[in-house]
């Protein structure tokens, strides 16, 4: 536990040095691409575009620290403390799959 405390206070200093306004403007240009993929999801594609299980668990974890980064600005912090947990999870995942 400690150790994802450290891993979480660390994560959020990063955070808090993003240029949010370049952060928006990154998201905006992915939405076309990544709406797709949700569909996709949705729609019961085994994983948009071929991807595997790991590279799927790398997207959720650029997504949900993007999020905990807009949710550490809006001072929303058990939001964040969630976020940072599913990102946590989701870099598990993506970390423990052999390419």
């Amino acid at each position: 536990m400690l150790w994802f405390n450290h891993q979480l206070i660390q994560s959020r200093e990063r955070l808090l040095a993003l240029d949010l306004p370049s952060l928006a403007m990154h998201m905006r240009a992915q939405a076309p691409r990544r709406s797709e993929e949700r569909r996709q999801i949705a729609c019961g594609d085994s994983s948009p575009e071929g991807e595997s299980a790991g590279e799927i668990a790398r997207y959720i974890a650029d997504i949900t620290a993007q999020l905990e980064s807009m949710a550490v600005s809006g001072k929303l912090d058990f939001l964040a403390y969630l976020l940072g947990m599913a990102r946590a999870e989701s870099q598990t995942i993506a970390g423990g799959e052999k390419g």
